[in-house]
C-alpha cells in the first residue's frame, strides 16, 4: 500500500493507493483514526440517523454544531459527526474534513462510539444509498 501526502506550511492531505489491485475490489472497513489526549476540545456536527427526519431525507448535515465540547464526547444522535471536524489541543488547532472524492470511494463520518479520544473513519450507513448502488467504497482496477 502506497500512502501519498501533501504536506504544506498549514496543511497535510494524504490518501491510500493500491498499486497491486487488478480488478475492483471493495473496500469493506476504513482504519484510518485520529488520537487527541484527553484536554483537547471539539466543535462538531452530529450526524443525523439515515432515513429519519422530515421525508426521511436525514441526513442532510443541518444538526447544530457542539462547540467546546470535551474530546471523546459521544455523538448525541449516535451515528457519528459530520466534517468538518475542528479540534484544539493546547495553543494547536486541528480541522480534519474531505476533499477531492472522485466516485471512487465513498463520503465518510468519523466515528467516536465510547467516551474514547480515538476518531475514526467511519463508512456510510447503508440506508443512505438511493441510487440503487452499493455504499462501501471500491478500489477500482489499474490499467
Amino acid at each position: 500500500m502506497d500512502i501519498i501526502f501533501r504536506v504544506s506550511d498549514d496543511g497535510v492531505a494524504f490518501r491510500y493507493f493500491f498499486p497491486w489491485i487488478t480488478s475492483t475490489e471493495t473496500i469493506l472497513k476504513e482504519h484510518t483514526s485520529f488520537s487527541f489526549n484527553n484536554q483537547a476540545r471539539a466543535w462538531l456536527q452530529p450526524m443525523s440517523e439515515a432515513k429519519t427526519g422530515w421525508q426521511q431525507c436525514h441526513p442532510s448535515y443541518e444538526e447544530h454544531y457542539l462547540q467546546d465540547i470535551p474530546v471523546g464526547t459521544v455523538s448525541p444522535l449516535k451515528s457519528g459527526w459530520v466534517y468538518p471536524a475542528l479540534f484544539k489541543t493546547d495553543d494547536i488547532w486541528v480541522l480534519i474534513t474531505e476533499a477531492a472524492l472522485d466516485g471512487t470511494y465513498c463520503g465518510t463520518r468519523l466515528m467516536n462510539d465510547s467516551l474514547s479520544a480515538v476518531y475514526s473513519i467511519g463508512f456510510a450507513d447503508p440506508r443512505e444509498v438511493f441510487t440503487g448502488g452499493g455504499y462501501l467504497p471500491q478500489n477500482k482496477k489499474h490499467g
